[in-house]
């Protein structure tokens, strides 16, 4: 299928966990054979096909993408959908010979109106020779999220190179979680080019209806009906949109339009504190929890670590999200009673244990990969994908994630999340709220000791200590839960091998955690045998020595501009420090000094050498001072990498005996 989002208009899905549903037939009762709404205008073929053939994905030109959505007060709401895809060659057979209709069984019904081939200007119908069948298909089971879609499978016969596949269908209600409040959004360009686009939106219910157009030229037209009001939006020959990789989340360069039917933030949080409002039920088991806490806690700041310690660690991450599931949270005793939820579950929870504790605590709603970007967006229920925590004491407040694992030791010292906006569900509330970024710890540490013989034939011990701070360690001591210290650690010696082939662990790995001050230290040891290169042409030994914890961080991209804004990881902060010490004492070196700053990070490399204790010191600094490049300053970004190239590795060398001993 295409790539990035025509999966959005066309309601696919990856296939994920395919499970056949028992049925005396091949369609579900909620599937049914209809004509074509009267309500719609269908985009009608053109007679003759043209495609820019250089720009042909998969095989497949997209003739028609066409979505047509009515909205009637106290009646289901119905989305109709059309598409036409000209194939151009064998692979366009293989993507296009299955067509897979996404709908949920709770609150939809699926009607397939027209399923046929075009071939040398004749329709086939294939509604009666195609295979169907329901599959209940877990998208998102991986994720640990169970959301009881089915999917309609058509498998389609005799498609040839130069047909035309047309189908229509329409999928007839919406999750009543949302209570009827209109939200629909629709993209208005894709990685391929498209042949020919409508969206129409027939507006039937009393309250108005608020558009946007974002990244897009286009413009609606709006015209009054008998019944209320049509938005149209039409486009032809659409060229494909390249999207540059190494894109920071948030950026979106599709075209967009979307729709709501409320004006304000101030509905949204009405509509979201009306779900959580009956979540708050405790029961016995959940009080005793609560009264532990508070017996074993010299500090509010140690219950509500506590308390979220308690959420994270004995509470599994797993979401059943069918029907209103999807956003309506489970009582507080039944999470605790289960051992399980999702985001919303495990918030309700944290936030009762909370509320027993006498802190003050809300709900908040983000949205993880739009972050800031999400201030471009109508007010929607369907803005969010995610809920966490903010929790207000004593003019304090912390942003805290009860989804998150291994988060040890005090609120003051875990990471928390910055999704750039939030929308808190607070009594009162009226708009987007900014997240600070208080109290984010984060941060590497990592200490080198190398000590070099005299005798440049002996192997040199080479120790590492690594020490994870903030989510850095979070995500280290997951990363070790995961794969296990073997593992691991032979991860580290294959990626020391890059730089010393012959190096081998001399002790197997261990590991100190801190949990007070959610830190975590990985100390190393090995050998490595012929560390010295011998230079024979100069008639001496060489050795390099590299900030490797960092370098990859700073490599020069290799395309010379870009149009889209580069993806750099943030919050990130690196300190490496590298100990050569000698056991001869003919050794010196001038210290130096280097430093880059520049908008995007900072860089800092220092070089020490203390002759009384023979000992060279390396330190490199590395800080990220925002999430990304923007295209403008592109170029400025890789001219700052590259002043800072030549502070990436430090050479010594020792001549021959015959030539002495200077270093």
């Amino acid at each position: 299928m295409i790539t990035h989002n025509l999966s959005v208009l066309y309601g696919l899905l990856v296939l994920g966990l395919a499970i056949l549903l028992p049925a005396p037939s091949a369609l579900a009762n909620d599937i049914e054979i209809s004509n074509e709404p009267t309500w719609v205008t269908p985009l009608s073929i053109p007679k003759t096909i043209q495609y820019p053939a250089s720009d042909i994905q998969n095989g497949t030109h997209y003739l028609i993408l066409d979505v047509q959505v009515r909205a009637c007060d106290k009646q289901p709401l119905h989305t109709y959908q059309h598409y036409a895809e000209h194939i151009v060659n064998q692979n366009g057979v293989t993507e296009n010979s299955q067509i897979n209709i996404s709908y949920d069984p709770s609150y939809q019904a699926l009607q397939l109106h027209a399923l046929r081939i075009i071939r040398k200007g004749k329709a086939i119908d294939k509604i009666n020779s195609a295979r169907m069948k329901i599959l209940q298909r877990e998208e998102e089971l991986e994720r640990l999220i169970y959301s009881g879609q089915h999917t309609l499978n058509i498998i389609l016969d005799d498609v040839r190179v130069g047909d035309t596949i047309e189908y229509s269908f329409s999928r007839i209600g919406s999750n009543p979680v949302y209570q009827d409040l209109f939200a629909f959004k629709h993209s208005l360009s894709w990685s391929v080019p498209v042949g020919a686009f409508q969206l129409r939106v027939l507006w039937e219910k009393p309250k108005p209806l608020h558009h946007k157009v974002t990244r897009s030229k286009l413009r609606v037209q709006q015209t009054k009906t008998a019944t209320g009001m049509e938005y149209r939006l039409t486009d032809h020959n659409i060229a494909a949109l390249a999207e540059e990789d190494n894109t920071p989340g948030w950026y979106i360069p599709w075209g967009e339009i979307s729709f709501s039917e409320l004006e304000s933030w101030d509905e949204v949080v009405k509509w979201g504190t009306g779900l959580y409002q009956d979540a708050w039920q405790s029961n016995e088991e959940l009080d005793q929890i609560a009264a532990d806490i508070e017996s074993s806690s010299d500090s509010d700041i140690q219950k509500i670590s506590k308390a979220l310690r308690f959420v994270q660690d004995e509470i599994r991450y797993l979401g059943i999200e069918l029907g209103e599931n999807s956003h309506r949270p489970s009582p507080a005793y039944e999470t605790l009673q289960r051992r399980y939820g999702d985001c919303k579950d495990k918030t309700v929870l944290f936030i009762t244990l909370l509320k027993k504790l006498g802190i003050n605590a809300h709900p908040a709603l983000v949205n993880t990969e739009l972050e800031d970007a999400l201030t471009e967006h109508l007010p929607s229920t369907q803005a969010f994908n995610h809920v966490i925590t903010l929790v207000e004491h004593q003019s304090r407040r912390w942003w805290l994630d009860p989804t998150r694992t291994y988060q040890f030791g005090s609120i003051d010292s875990i990471h928390q999340p910055d999704f750039g906006t939030a929308l808190v569900l607070k009594a009162g509330n009226r708009q987007l709220q900014d997240m600070d970024s208080m109290n984010r710890r984060h941060g590497i540490n990592i200490n080198d000791h190398f000590i070099l013989s005299k005798d440049t034939s002996k192997p040199i011990t080479f120790t590492s200590s690594s020490v994870y701070m903030g989510w850095n360690a979070e995500r280290q001591r997951n990363r070790i839960a995961g794969i296990g210290q073997t593992k691991l650690q032979k991860e580290y010696v294959e990626f020391f091998q890059y730089y010393y082939p012959d190096i081998f662990s001399s002790q197997n790995l261990t590991t100190q955690d801190d949990e007070q001050f959610n830190q975590l230290k990985i100390s190393e040891q090995y050998q490595i045998p012929n560390f010295w290169y011998d230079d024979k042409d100069n008639q001496r030994f060489t050795a390099d020595f590299y900030p490797n914890g960092l370098s990859s961080y700073l490599d020069v991209p290799s395309e010379p501009a870009r149009k889209d804004p580069l993806y750099l990881t943030y919050p990130h902060r690196l300190d490496q420090t590298i100990l050569i010490e000698f056991e001869t004492d003919n050794w010196s070196f001038d210290n130096q000094n280097f430093k880059e700053d520049n908008p995007f990070f900072t860089f800092r490399y220092k070089a020490t050498f203390a002759a009384s204790d023979k000992v060279l010191k390396l330190h490199y600094h590395y800080q990220t001072k925002t999430d990304s490049i923007p295209a403008e300053g592109y170029k400025e970004y890789r001219e700052a990498l590259k002043r800072v190239q030549d502070y990436l590795g430090y050479g010594i060398y020792q001549n021959y005996p015959a030539d002495g001993d200077d270093g």
